[in-house]
C-alpha cells in the first residue's frame, strides 16, 4: 500500500491524508463501520475503536498532515500508521498527492469514474476548462452564476471554449437554431448542450448534440413534434413562429430551477472532467425536469437522428438505387426480338 507502514518503505503517518467527504464514521461495538451510501466496510481489532476516535481528532478541516504526529514516539506512531492502513483500505483516507487533488469536487468526480481518471489530471481539466454559456434571460443568468462558482472559467461569446451550453428562453428561440447551424457549419465549435426553462409542464437539459455525429437540435424539433398529441398540428408545430412577449413561466417553480441548473453543472463537471469515462453523456442524451400533482420528476432519454434531416442529414438531398430498374435498351433496338 503506497505510503503505509506495511509496505517497509515508509510511514503512513508522514504523509498527508484527507478523510473522504462522501463517507460516514459509525461506532458499532467495539468494532469501526465506515460507510458510502448503501456500501459499509467493517473494520474489527482489539483496541481499534479508540485508536481510531483518536486519529480522527487529530484531523484538521479533515485533512491530517504528518506535523500532527511529530509528537508521538515510534510505539505510538506505529500503531497511527496501524490504523491509518485500516482506514486506507476502508476508504477513508486518501492520500492528498498534487495540489487540488484533495479538493471534495475532484475526489467526487474520481469515484464516479471508477478511479479510471488520475485525480491529477481531473484537477488539471478543470483548472485549464473553459465554459460558454450563450443566450439570455434569468436561467442563462442562474446558470453563469452556478458555473463561475464551483471554479470553472466562462468564455466570453467570442473566446474559444470547451463546450458551450445555449439557453433559449423558450424551445423555439432563434438562438438556439442559430447556434445550431453554425456548429454544424463549423465542426470545431465543439458539442454543445442545448437549454429550455420550463414552459408550465417541463424544463429540459438536452439535447447533448455532437455536430455531425448524434442528432442536432432541429431532429429533436421534428422528433418531439412528431409525438405531440395532437396529430392534425404536429406537421405545423416544427414551422412555428413565436410570438412573444413571454413571461417567465420558471418563477412559479424556484425549486425546478435549482434543478435544472444542478444538472447542467452536473453534466458539464463530468464532461470536462471525464471525457470518454463520462457516463451520462450520450450523444443525443436528454434530461427533463417535470413538474406535476405528485412533485418534481427527473426523466432521462435520448434523442436519435432524423434520417431526413433538412439540417444535418448527410443524404437529405439523396435518391437511393431502388430495388428494381427499368431494363434500358440501346438505340435501334426497339424492332429486335
Amino acid at each position: 500500500m503506497q505510503g503505509s507502514s506495511t509496505d517497509g518503505s515508509a510511514s503512513a503517518s508522514r504523509a498527508s491524508w484527507r478523510t473522504d467527504p462522501g463517507t460516514r464514521v459509525l461506532a458499532a461495538g467495539e468494532d469501526v463501520l465506515v460507510r458510502a451510501g448503501d456500501a459499509v466496510v467493517k473494520c474489527a481489532g482489539t483496541g481499534l475503536l479508540p485508536l481510531v476516535a483518536a486519529l480522527l481528532e487529530r484531523t484538521d478541516g479533515g485533512v491530517l498532515e504528518p506535523v500532527l504526529f511529530a509528537d508521538l514516539d515510534q510505539d505510538q506512531r506505529d500503531r497511527a500508521d496501524a490504523v491509518i492502513d485500516h482506514l486506507v483500505e476502508a476508504g477513508l483516507l486518501i492520500e492528498t498527492g498534487a495540489p487540488g487533488t484533495a479538493d471534495p469536487v475532484v475526489l467526487g468526480l474520481w469515484r464516479r469514474s471508477g478511479q479510471a481518471v488520475e485525480r491529477a489530471v481531473i484537477a488539471e481539466r478543470l483548472r485549464t476548462a473553459t465554459v460558454r454559456i450563450s443566450g439570455g434571460g434569468a436561467l442563462a443568468t442562474r446558470i453563469r452564476t452556478e458555473v463561475a462558482a464551483a471554479g470553472l472559467a466562462v468564455a466570453g461569446e467570442d473566446d474559444p471554449a470547451a463546450v458551450t451550453v445555449v439557453v433559449g428562453e423558450h424551445e423555439d428561440d432563434p438562438v438556439l437554431a442559430d447556434w445550431n447551424e453554425q456548429a454544424l457549419a463549423d465542426p470545431d465549435r465543439g458539442p454543445w448542450l442545448a437549454v429550455t426553462p420550463y414552459d408550465g409542464e417541463r424544463a429540459t437539459v438536452g439535447p447533448w448534440i455532437l455536430p455531425g455525429e448524434s442528432a442536432c437540435h432541429h431532429c429533436y424539433r421534428l422528433r418531439r413534434a412528431s409525438v405531440f398529441p395532437d396529430t392534425g398540428l404536429s406537421v405545423a408545430l416544427p414551422q412555428a413562429r413565436w410570438l412573444g412577449p413571454r413571461l417567465d413561466a420558471a418563477a412559479c417553480a424556484p425549486g425546478l430551477v435549482a434543478v435544472q441548473t444542478g444538472l447542467v453543472l452536473d453534466w458539464l463537471l463530468e464532461y470536462l472532467a471525464l471525457g470518454e469515462r463520462s457516463a451520462q453523456l450520450v450523444p443525443g442524451g436528454i434530461s427533463t425536469v417535470e413538474l406535476d400533482l405528485s412533485g418534481l420528476r427527473v426523466g432521462r432519454h435520448r434523442v436519435l437522428r432524423v434520417p431526413r434531416c433538412p439540417r444535418c442529414a448527410p443524404g437529405r438531398e439523396t435518391g437511393h438505387p431502388q430495388v428494381w430498374f427499368h431494363q434500358l435498351r440501346p438505340a435501334g433496338a426497339e424492332g429486335q426480338a
